[in-house]
């Protein structure tokens, strides 16, 4: 995922912090040659420096047929998000020089299953 240095942000609290006040996220999970995308509500809870995710799903649900197989997960975990319109910015309706942008916070985590 690219981010942008400026927004960038590295402080484990403030990551765990938008990871549990979103916790439905979309977890990609690959193996074998295949890629599995679903959502999922995932919890974090405390285990060594980073913690660690939990969720369950059905004996149904594809993931726990194939969970053997699968080699890497990543879990998005992502905020509300809207337009950003260039006429908010002062600078940008007197020069018209500022881009549309998008706000918006993510936090990916990857692991295995």
């Amino acid at each position: 995922m690219y981010i942008q240095p400026l927004f960038a942000i590295s402080e484990v609290s403030e990551l765990q912090q938008v990871m549990n006040s979103y916790p439905l996220a979309t977890l990609i999970a690959g193996g074998a040659g295949e890629v599995e995308i679903n959502l999922l509500p995932l919890l974090l809870v405390k285990a060594g420096s980073l913690g660690r995710l939990t969720g369950h799903v059905s004996k149904s649900h594809n993931l726990y047929s194939k969970g053997r197989s699968i080699q890497t997960v990543t879990a998005i975990f992502q905020s509300p998000n809207a337009y950003i319109s260039p006429q908010w910015y002062v600078n940008g309706q007197r020069s018209g020089r500022n881009a549309p942008s998008w706000n918006y916070m993510a936090v990916q985590a990857q692991g295995r299953i």
